[in-house]
């Protein structure tokens, strides 16, 4: 694949009309390709593609879409950062495997966690500037700051090994300020997974409750709930759990 793509092109560099970002790195995908044999091998509309190029900026689907389509890292095709094929990203990963990395997790390291906190700061600070929430989609389409930092932050919201207080903080940030449907989503799926979770531990206390004949005080049963729904315990493993504790309070009554 990367013998069929010119990594390099007179468009590698950003001109007047397109600021560097993602833009800058299609047009050197592109290379020599006509727009719509580029298109073609992206699997996507040369209308849609043609606007890519002149400075759109593609939703996550869809830059995963072209990422696949050309063997291209996404992290770089977003960033610009790590390594530009994702088969040079799988043969790294494939050398590094046995090295340490504790003390450097993907997306968790300090100097990561900084650099996602710079992007957040400074995606608000011309937002701020911009004075409107959400962002028009007229405004976005011709600001490549915030078309840029829409993209990152949802490639970021995507990725594994991501601090839970940071994932919070970038699904608000698109939620509020780009009023993205693609999180709205997320969210209502990540709800409705919560109830489900939370109604079958409620339904398990219930079932070993009566299998054993004891109802559990409250805060028993609240922790219980708790433990059912963070461990996702089995009912055999809840069965044994209740019934210790009942037969430890039995004895400790006597």
């Amino acid at each position: 694949m990367k013998q069929d793509i010119k990594a390099e092109s007179s468009h590698s560099t950003c001109n007047a009309e397109v600021e560097c970002g993602i833009t800058s790195r299609l047009l050197t995908l592109k290379g020599e390709y006509s727009e719509s044999k580029f298109a073609r091998k992206c699997n996507i509309p040369i209308s849609t593609m043609r606007k890519y190029l002149s400075g759109s900026m593609p939703g996550l689907d869809k830059a995963l879409q072209i990422s696949e389509a050309l063997g291209v890292n996404i992290q770089w095709l977003s960033t610009g950062k790590g390594p530009k094929w994702a088969s040079e990203s799988q043969e790294e990963g494939a050398r590094e495997s046995s090295i340490d990395h504790s003390d450097d997790l993907y997306w968790s390291d300090s100097k990561s966690e900084q650099a996602i906190i710079d992007l957040l700061e400074s995606t608000e600070k011309e937002l701020n500037r911009v004075g409107q929430f959400p962002v028009t989609e007229a405004e976005l389409n011709k600001n490549q700051i915030l078309r840029d930092a829409k993209f990152q932050l949802s490639v970021l919201y995507s990725s594994p090994g991501m601090y839970p207080e940071l994932k919070g903080q970038i699904e608000l940030m698109l939620r509020l300020a780009f009023a993205d449907p693609a999180i709205e989503r997320s969210a209502a799926d990540a709800m409705k997974k919560t109830h489900t979770r939370l109604k079958r531990a409620s339904m398990l206390i219930e079932t070993v409750s009566e299998a054993i004949g004891w109802e559990p005080p409250l805060d028993i049963k609240e922790a219980m709930k708790t433990a059912i729904f963070n461990d996702d315990l089995s009912e055999e493993t809840v069965l044994r759990l209740m019934d210790a504790i009942y037969r430890a309070i039995q004895k400790g009554n006597d």
